[in-house]
């Protein structure tokens, strides 16, 4: 069996025919793909009118990958954590944690990494049975409200996360935050954590920066409250998406439902946007739309300067940047916001795209 992920196809006892064709795929699409950023003349890239648009990378396991990012310096907006539970069906210790973070913090020294707390639940579970079976599981116990409910293992990571800041390139990102309540409980037990290491003489960065995810609406349109305490935001369009359509992307029936590029779900980021730049927080889109090239503009437009990725999408969109005006863009938000449907929308960022693609 063939699965294609980029093309959404399954091929069933392929022919040798597509058995080549796809091994031939596999190997262009790979590492190769990766190894493209090696030839970026300018990290971050720079807009025509010379605004940078710091590229970054959403990584969840090591591997070869790590070794381009950090040569190049790329940042590391999003590394997920949880698959330290996943992959051992237990919560690793808080010495097992410090030292992996810490080979992280190593590995990307010249650059700035974003390790996000532990977001189980939902579609992320094991077979162990520690979390608990629930009939709708992408709205009940997961993100920050099981950690906040668990709060020795959250101070455990805080603390293993705290420790490995000592480089100072460490910054700590709090998932699923719906309401300023639970940041406020969050950064109560952060401080504990920081409090018990002064004690114990266990340096640390003492400035870390704590940020929040924007996943839900109610995050997004409460975004004033949050801008003002978190010292950074990063917009999760992938759950964003999800809770604004009220639709599974796991689920195939209502897939085609899903779209990041829907009025509804821009405005939202727009919103987000707007309450940070008022407040002078740094904002970030990681969902898998800010590797998408017809977004990218619109983003810009918007004034986001910080967008992070698969590593596989690092290449094409700093060449994209590199032909975006983000005066010109600045116009184009106000047309796509307009947009009473996704598929108006997607029509005017191709018309853009293909403007961008004569010159």
């Amino acid at each position: 069996m063939i699965l294609d992920g980029t093309n959404g196809v399954i091929i069933v006892n392929p022919t040798d025919s597509e058995w080549i064709e796809y091994h031939k795929k596999r190997k262009r699409q790979g590492p190769a793909i990766i190894a493209r950023i090696k030839k970026l003349p300018q990290i971050p890239p720079r807009t025509v009118d010379g605004v940078p648009i710091h590229i970054g990378a959403n990584l969840e396991l090591p591997g070869p990958v790590d070794e381009i990012l950090s040569a190049q310096k790329i940042p590391i907006g999003l590394y997920r954590t949880e698959f330290l539970y996943l992959e051992n069906e237990r919560f690793p210790g808080e010495d097992a944690q410090y030292d992996y973070y810490l080979r992280v913090a190593e590995k990307f020294s010249h650059s700035q990494v974003t390790l996000r707390t532990y977001d189980l639940g939902s579609d992320k579970t094991s077979a162990d049975g520690f979390l608990p079976h629930e009939q709708n599981p992408a709205l009940g116990w997961r993100g920050i409200r099981s950690m906040l409910d668990m709060a020795s293992v959250f101070k455990t990571q805080i603390r293993a996360m705290l420790r490995a800041s000592v480089l100072n390139n460490l910054r700590i990102m709090l998932p699923m935050i719906s309401d300023l309540s639970e940041f406020d409980r969050a950064k109560k037990l952060i401080s504990q954590a920081k409090l018990d290491l002064r004690r114990e003489n266990i340096p640390f960065d003492r400035n870390v920066p704590i940020g929040v995810m924007v996943e839900v609406p109610s995050a997004a349109l409460t975004a004033e409250q949050l801008a003002r305490k978190a010292d950074f935001i990063s917009i999760g369009t992938n759950d964003l998406t999800m809770y604004t359509m009220s639709v599974d992307r796991n689920n195939a029936q209502v897939a085609s439902l899903y779209n990041p590029l829907h009025p509804s779900v821009l405005n939202l980021i727009k919103m987000t946007v707007d309450a940070c730049r008022k407040h002078n927080t740094p904002v970030s889109i990681c969902g898998e739309v800010a590797g998408d090239l017809l977004a990218v503009p619109l983003f810009i437009g918007m004034g986001v300067t910080e967008l992070s990725m698969n590593p596989a999408r690092i290449f094409d969109v700093c060449r994209l940047v590199k032909k975006v005006d983000s005066n010109l863009v600045g116009l184009l938000v106000g047309s796509v916001m307009s947009g009473g449907s996704a598929s108006q929308v997607k029509r005017l960022l191709e018309n853009f795209r293909n403007t961008l693609e004569k010159k």
